[in-house]
């Protein structure tokens, strides 16, 4: 009987492990969109921000979309790096939360364990 609820318990913690990544992945959604071509956008982005800055030198996507965000080189780069910081905000909290709970999923003893675990307030602090 031990066996048999060793590997009930070792499939529930597996499916809460893939439920807690999939809850953390909905609420990253909730401040970027989806999409690996669009964090690659965001990420020649925020580097053309950055070289803004410190160069001066402006970018194709910068250049392309001043006067459609911002009316200003130095406004859309603000945008963009206040975007950023905005972002590393949202997704240091969102990542100790799911990191947190993944660790108690492993550690839990029982079903009623790993329940709590998965019970996660997102919200931000």
């Amino acid at each position: 009987m031990k066996i048999t609820l060793l590997k009930n318990l070792a499939l529930a913690k597996t499916n809460a492990l893939r439920a807690i990544d999939a809850a953390a992945e909905r609420e990253r959604l909730r401040y970027i969109t989806a999409g690996s071509g669009q964090a690659m956008v965001y990420k020649a982005k925020q580097d053309e921000a950055a070289r803004f800055v410190l160069s001066g030198e402006i970018g194709p996507l910068m250049a392309a979309e001043v006067g459609v965000t911002a009316p200003t080189v130095q406004e859309l780069a603000q945008i963009w790096l206040n975007m950023q910081s905005l972002w590393i905000y949202a997704a240091t909290q969102i990542e100790v939360k799911r990191l947190t709970a993944k660790s108690a999923v492993e550690a839990a003893a029982n079903p009623a364990a790993i329940d709590a675990a998965t019970n996660i307030d997102w919200t931000l602090s």
